[in-house]
């Protein structure tokens, strides 16, 4: 049987390849940021709120970001995972250093407000949060938990003295002042 008796042929464009991630056909449509005009992340932004709607709209299609923003995505999880297990350690070594459960959450305790000064500083320079910002935050956790070690290990030592509660804090706040910034200036700048 001849083929044009059953069908006939037509030449058209056809794809040139297949791409497949998890397992799922897919379109991969790749871009550059302009350095200067935008970053990646509002690009992204933009992107996710363009296409919200897209599984409503087209059932099956999925909208997935890669490139830097899988990256850093992948990274900040990290961070913050290692972050958590960070605290968790300092916590289990302040409670031997200190032999007591509860001035291990009081040196935990001021972390927290560590990021207070972040918040505002990021908003009055109109800077948006990164990766090395990241960094800086996980650093300052650090020196702010060294600072709370200094004064707490002071309040000790006065209460080990006879020292009140109330007198000893004070005492600790007025003596201690002085190293604790030197101690977090050099770190800073070392940093």
């Amino acid at each position: 049987v001849p083929f044009s008796n059953v069908g006939r042929m037509v030449r058209q464009p056809g794809y040139s390849q297949i791409m497949h991630h998890n397992q799922k056909r897919m379109i991969q449509i790749t871009a550059d940021v302009v350095e200067g005009v935008t970053n990646s992340r509002r690009v992204n932004e933009t992107l996710l709120a363009d296409f919200a709607d897209l599984p409503e709209r087209y059932p099956g299609y999925t909208l997935d970001l890669g490139g830097e923003f899988e990256d850093t995505t992948e990274s900040l999880t990290a961070m913050m995972r290692a972050f958590a297990i960070t605290l968790i350690l300092i916590y289990v070594i302040l409670g031997g250093l200190f032999q007591s459960f509860l001035q291990p959450l009081i040196v935990m305790f001021a972390v927290p407000f560590s990021f207070i000064g972040v918040v505002v500083g990021f908003f009055v320079m109109g800077m948006p949060m990164g990766m090395f910002s990241t960094i800086g935050i996980i650093a300052l956790s650090g020196i702010v938990v060294n600072d709370s070690l200094i004064l707490i290990d002071f309040i000790n030592r006065e209460r080990a003295r006879g020292r009140g509660r109330q007198d000893s804090i004070l005492r600790a706040g007025v003596a201690r002042l002085r190293p604790i910034l030197l101690t977090s200036i050099t770190t800073i700048l070392g940093l």
